[in-house]
């Protein structure tokens, strides 16, 4: 009795090693990624030049910024660096039942859209901006780290702000100064217009969550849904109805199955 005891002991904990190593938890954040380097023009050091760091691209939020000194050397201190992020979406991701919000935020974190879906791990690559102050309204954008595991503590990276003009060209008092284009609206408030609401909809990902009136009607095909998806009550091969999806977050972590054309569909779970 006891050999079968202890052999079903040890049966368990290897399932339960299986189960928690599947999925690794992400590593811990570097503290005070320094990136340091000199800001160049021609070949010639520029002094007083700012210097901005992101996440991704130099659209998204700003994480710390400096001044590079006389010389144009600058030092940069990124007080936390998650290294890689976890991003998922049930399979298959393209093109349903994965909604146009989430395929816009995986894009904007410039993350490949493999046909058969999306579970893993992605790098968070470090892009800087710069201008001289002397020219404010000419700015580049350049990758310095394309992130990773591998990510060294301490980096270097030279901005180099070539074929730039040094000072900003002044216009012409006899020329039209034209007219600035219309600031185009982000995912988020084109989002929020539509009465959604800007968090995470899966594990890792922001995207827009938006609701729907008709949720919980009764339905045989996702055509009959304001959302376009009739999700499954239950994981039943033998179920002919379902209900209309009720948010954005429903449909991506729904893993119950869907109905479609009075027949039940199964769908991974994210």
């Amino acid at each position: 009795m006891r050999l079968k005891f202890y052999g079903f002991l040890l049966l368990a904990l290897g399932l339960t090693t299986q189960t928690v190593s599947a999925i690794p938890k992400l590593p811990v954040p570097l503290k005070n990624l320094e990136i340091a380097g000199q800001v160049l023009q021609d070949g010639k050091p520029v002094a007083n030049a700012m210097v901005n760091a992101y996440f991704y691209n130099c659209d998204n939020a700003l994480q710390t910024s400096t001044t590079s000194n006389a010389n144009g050397y600058y030092r940069l201190i990124i007080p936390s660096y998650p290294r890689v992020i976890y991003a998922s979406c049930p399979e298959p991701c393209s093109p349903q039942p994965m909604p146009p919000e989430a395929v816009l935020e995986l894009k904007k974190l410039k993350l490949a859209i493999p046909p058969n879906g999306i579970n893993g791990y992605y790098s968070v690559p470090i892009f800087l901006s710069t201008h001289s102050l002397t020219n404010p309204t000419t700015t580049l954008c350049q990758q310095a780290l394309k992130g990773g595991l591998e990510t060294p503590l301490k980096n270097r990276f030279n901005l180099k702000l070539d074929g730039v003009p040094a000072t900003a060209s002044i216009p012409s008092t006899q020329a039209p100064i034209p007219p600035k284009p219309p600031v185009k609206p982000s995912e988020q408030q084109k989002c929020q217009a539509q009465g959604g609401q800007w968090e995470f909809i899966s594990r890792g990902v922001k995207g827009c969550n938006l609701s729907y009136k008709d949720a919980g009607r009764t339905c045989t095909d996702g055509k009959q849904c304001s959302s376009g998806v009739c999700l499954a009550k239950e994981r039943n091969p033998r179920a002919s109805e379902g209900q209309c999806a009720a948010s954005t977050f429903a449909i991506i972590n729904g893993c119950l199955g869907e109905i479609k054309r009075g027949h039940w569909h199964s769908r991974a779970c994210p």
